[in-house]
């Protein structure tokens, strides 16, 4: 009798429906994951952008602008007594971001640290920040909440 080397053809269509099977699984996961990641990076730029407000009103000594559009947060400098746009970020696909209150649609940040009403210069309430992706029927939130005195707690909610 010959010694056989090699594989079968049923054996060669099982390792590849196992090779489908894992390809799939992980196109899955990765699919899933992709809105979570663009969640958690909007949620990292707005509070990066919120500390570099921070520092550069402390610098400049004046106010500094953090205002938040229907598709991106742009950051803006008191110079001469008028808002100078400085740079804006716009937010991942599929993500939407809103702020409470609604009386206005972004604060200033005083050189000490307190947030303002850009239009009175009055110091703010907390401001919270809910960024939002789809995920199946329902929706994966980050809540950035951001307190009068400056300091800044995130919270994750992932279904």
């Amino acid at each position: 009798m010959k010694n056989k080397s090699g594989f079968t053809v049923v054996e060669l269509l099982i390792v590849l429906l196992f090779m489908g099977i894992l390809a799939a699984m992980t196109i899955n996961i990765s699919m899933r994951s992709r809105h979570r990641w663009a969640l958690r990076n909007t949620a990292r730029e707005i509070t990066s952008i919120f500390y570099q407000a921070k520092q550069l009103a402390s610098r400049e000594n004046s106010p500094v602008l953090v205002d938040f559009a229907a598709d991106e947060y742009v950051l803006y400098a008191s110079r001469g007594g008028a808002w100078e746009r400085l740079r804006g970020e716009k937010y991942g696909e599929k993500l939407t971001v809103s702020k409470t209150p609604n009386d206005s649609s972004g604060f200033a940040i005083s050189p000490s640290g307190f947030l303002l009403n850009p239009n009175t210069n009055a110091i703010y309430g907390m401001q919270t920040i809910v960024v939002t992706a789809p995920h199946y029927s329902d929706f994966d939130t980050i809540t950035i909440n951001i307190y009068p005195y400056g300091g800044v707690r995130v919270q994750k909610d992932f279904k």
